[in-house]
């Protein structure tokens, strides 16, 4: 029934088709399209029927629209206009094919040879290309045109339901090809998603890669089908829903080979390169780890994808490691004197000239020359470190000035400039940084007794007010009977929380076995994690003033409380030698609060030295690993399921292919 209603519509829409050309062409005949120019000329039609009453043959039109007259001067204007006219329309005829001896029929007597034209179309449809149809044959071929029209539209509606019930998400394609994709989509019924949730139903990407595994991660359907741009455009094409099955419509694998990251200036000639570099394998690391998930290899963790082989080779090199490259011949620190001078150019460039560069290459050659195992007493013992090795070198100089003059003149110069003499004291306060420093010598206040003077009480942070009340104290060396006497204190304190006994560890230099300290550090581990800032709070009201526990006043000042951290001031009570009358000095004290999960990386972390820790952490991430105070993850996502577990420091090197080393022999 539908496909006869189908019909008769159809037919319908023929007959009032029909009506409606019939109509138009009883119309005027201004608005019958001959294919002629519309600027004809209406005052020749007016002189025409004005000067003429009779009809010139078509024979004479030829023949006057080829006669050049020799002369106008003998021909009066009506008799020029009429002969103008009728070349005109003889024009007309031959251009339109139409017989000329039709104009001038007994019919079309007094008549005009324009108007005879028209009426000679409307016998002769004449379409553009000047072939002659009858009115019947018109009509056939328009009926010819709406059948096609009408299958046209049909296929229009098949095909607008070709992909009814598609859902597509698209994975890296810029904007306009995704927008043109969509829009093919939609046209054959289907819909484009803008997240990846449970609605989609299939992922268009050209390749693997890790953003399509992250959108099959978040769609979580087993049903999610992937396929490739060319499976729209192929199905648009032929007018049907191709198989999804088909080997060529599955996103290419491509694995990619993960280029080693540059160490050269060579290799990476600025710092707009090395990022865009490290952007780059990031994404191919990446990639190649979606691959490998995505191929059936399960969990792959980008410690999965080192190349083991070569780091071992390269192991002995590291300073968390021990070995021949590390190890000096002689018990003392070498070059003591060179290195501190260069130590001295460092920390000027990078806290009052802000000059991190220069700072980073003075405070390396610092470093370099601390680590040989002999002393340099000539300016070529300085070939054996590679960046003092060109001999034309500006640290190279001033290294053979201190060997020779034992000052360095370029930093005495430094050192009396008035904004790196303020800049230096200044940033010795707690709490102030090299910005904060200049913003103050600006302001007028050079020394720490000027701000002591005549400091507003705004000026200062309540941190930097502490640091300034302290400013002399914090500056001298913690003793280790000290650091004991102060560390014991607080694991007393946490102990008082919990029935069974809490690990407490002090770290940094007292840990590394060094006979004074430049502050107090402690690691409290609390098994419940979720009564760690409890067991802080308990502990820091049992050391601050007007408790009642023995312990009650070593805590003076706070600087810093968090959730889980502590920064603060510290004092005995009362002198640690009976013979000792010098009042307590104040020192720097650091207290947190970790997890046992966490505790064995964050003993690790705080330990130091700084340079250990940095080569420990740089041999992590060549393998693939990411190495952080809260934990050893296998993946650089940090994803949690990729923690590695630990109940020791031990277990921490073992799992990153490393000898375990003391914390006395990490003095590096």
């Amino acid at each position: 029934m539908d496909a006869l209603h189908a019909d008769e519509d159809t037919l319908a829409r023929r007959r009032a088709r029909r009506r409606r050309r019939s109509s138009e062409a009883d119309e005027a005949t201004a608005t019958l399209d001959l294919g002629a120019p519309m600027t004809l000329r209406a005052r020749d039609l007016d002189r025409f029927e004005r000067t003429s009453s009779g009809a010139t043959t078509s024979n004479e039109c030829h023949a006057k629209s080829r006669r050049i007259a020799p002369s106008t001067s003998g021909r009066s204007p009506s008799e020029m206009n009429t002969l103008d006219l009728e070349r005109n329309a003889a024009t007309f005829a031959n251009a339109f094919g139409v017989d000329a001896a039709a104009v001038v029929s007994p019919g079309n007597a007094g008549v005009d040879p324009y108007r005879a034209i028209v009426r000679c179309a409307e016998k002769f449809c004449i379409d553009r290309d000047g072939a002659e149809h009858s009115i019947e044959d018109v009509e056939r071929a328009g009926e010819e045109e709406d059948e096609a029209a009408d299958d046209s539209r049909a296929v229009a509606l098949t095909s607008a339901s070709l992909m009814e019930g598609v859902r597509a998400f698209f994975v890296n394609f810029t904007k306009k090809r995704a927008e043109a994709l969509g829009n093919a989509l939609i046209r054959m019924g289907g819909s484009v998603c803008e997240r990846a949730d449970d609605s989609v139903t299939h992922v268009v990407a050209c390749e693997e890669s890790s953003a399509l595994t992250k959108a099959l991660e978040s769609i979580d359907r087993e049903d999610v089908v992937k396929i490739t741009p060319e499976w729209i455009t192929e199905s648009y094409k032929q007018r049907r829903p191709l198989p999804v099955s088909a080997t060529n419509f599955e996103p290419r694998t491509r694995v990619a080979v993960i280029a080693d990251r540059p160490h050269s200036q060579e290799a990476a000639t600025s710092s707009g390169d090395s990022k865009a570099l490290a952007v780059r394998v990031r994404k191919e690391r990446e990639n190649a780890l979606a691959i490998r998930r995505s191929s059936g290899f399960g969990t792959i963790w980008t410690s999965d994808l080192a190349d083991n082989e070569k780091l071992e080779k390269s192991r002995s090199k590291f300073s968390c490691q021990p070995g021949e490259h590390n190890e000096k011949a002689m018990p003392i620190e070498c070059n003591t004197k060179v290195a501190d001078l260069l130590k001295g150019m460092a920390d000027i460039y990078e806290d009052a000239l802000r000059d991190q560069y220069r700072a980073k290459q003075y405070a390396a050659a610092a470093s370099a020359l601390r680590s040989l195992n002999f002393e340099i007493t000539s300016i070529n013992d300085c070939d054996v470190v590679p960046m003092l090795k060109k001999k034309d070198g500006k640290i190279r100089k001033y290294v053979g000035e201190i060997l020779n003059t034992g000052k360095l003149k370029a930093l005495e110069e430094l050192r009396a400039r008035p904004d790196v003499k303020a800049c230096l004291e200044l940033c010795g306060i707690h709490g102030v940084g090299p910005v904060t420093a200049r913003s103050l010598f600006a302001k007028g206040y050079a020394t720490v007794a000027d701000l002591r003077a005549r400091a507003p009480e705004n000026l200062l942070t309540p941190a930097q007010k502490i640091g300034l009340k302290y400013y002399e104290e914090f500056k001298e060396r913690i003793p280790r009977e000290e650091v004991g006497f102060i560390a014991t204190a607080v694991r007393e304190a946490a102990n008082t929380f919990q029935k069974d006994e809490v690990h407490c560890y002090c770290v940094g230099s007292f840990r590394r076995g060094k006979e004074t300290s430049g502050d107090i550090d402690v690691l409290v581990e609390c098994r419940d994690y979720s009564l760690a800032n409890e067991l802080l709070m308990h502990i820091l009201s049992d050391l601050r003033p007007g408790g009642t526990s023995p312990r009650s006043g070593i805590l003076t000042d706070d600087l810093l409380v968090g959730d889980h951290t502590y920064m603060g001031v510290a004092a005995l009570l009362k002198p640690l030698k009976d013979d000792d009358d010098k009042p307590p000095i104040h020192r720097r004290v650091d207290i947190k609060v970790y997890d046992s999960e966490s505790l064995p990386t964050a003993l690790l972390y705080f330990t130091g030295s700084d340079k250990f820790n940095r080569s420990m952490r740089l041999w992590a991430k060549k393998k693939g690993f990411n190495l952080q105070d809260k934990g050893l993850f296998a993946d650089r996502s940090q994803a949690q399921a990729s923690r590695v577990r630990a109940k020791g420091e031990e277990d921490v090197f073992d799992a990153l292919g490393l000898d375990y080393v003391p914390p006395e022999k990490r003095n590096v």
